[in-house]
């Protein structure tokens, strides 16, 4: 299975309950109905929580300001992704994401990170 993690700050203005409603709400329904058409097979909200713990640890290690949650959104192989993102088949599903994210997310300090799993535990 290929991840991508989109590691995600919420946008100015958006109190954290406010942006994890939304993305928990509105957004995961979205994800849920486009699945099929952009060929996902596992969507894992990963929400913040103690936000003061983060902070701390942040400025012990001397770390960036810490996102506000991370998607892990699941594709069976790297050819269902390529196929998700860029067959022009899926285009409408993406735009419809890309619009929606655009609400709740501050995309230009968010990040996504493509992963294959290397199990070390458990």
């Amino acid at each position: 299975m290929i991840t991508i993690h989109y590691c995600l700050h919420r946008k100015p203005g958006l109190s954290l309950e406010e942006f994890s409603a939304y993305w928990n709400g509105p957004h995961a329904d979205l994800v849920k109905r486009v699945a099929p058409a952009i060929g996902v097979i596992r969507y894992v909200q990963h929400h913040a929580i103690a936000p003061e713990a983060a902070v701390a640890m942040q400025a012990m290690r001397g770390l960036q300001a810490p996102f506000d949650g991370v998607a892990e959104i699941g594709f069976e192989s790297f050819e269902a992704l390529e196929r998700g993102n860029l067959d022009p088949a899926a285009a409408a599903a993406q735009a419809e994401l890309a619009q929606d994210e655009a609400k709740f997310i501050d995309l230009a300090r968010s990040a996504i990170l493509f992963t294959q799993a290397k199990k070390v535990i458990g």
